[in-house]
């Protein structure tokens, strides 16, 4: 038999999304995690394993990037 198998590789999920003042970071890997302003410079950085809960109640509104391991998803500050 033969197949092929998808594996999701330093993957992560952020909630919730829109956030407010914090927000919910899973990862399936461990890595270096980044959160990026509009204009792409690094506001935040951490190392990350698992689930980790970030605050972002010092962001200003807008829209980021939350990078992983060179994996990108964006989240809207309210």
């Amino acid at each position: 038999v033969t197949g092929i198998n998808t594996v999701k590789v330093n993957a992560f999920e952020i909630y919730p999304n829109p956030a407010t003042n914090k927000v919910t970071i899973q990862t399936n890997g461990t890595g270096n995690l980044e959160i990026l302003n509009a204009i792409g410079q690094v506001v935040f950085t951490q190392r990350a394993i698992g689930t980790n809960e970030i605050n972002i109640s010092k962001l200003a509104m807008g829209v980021y990037t939350f990078r992983f391991n060179g994996v990108s998803q964006k989240l809207v500050v309210r």
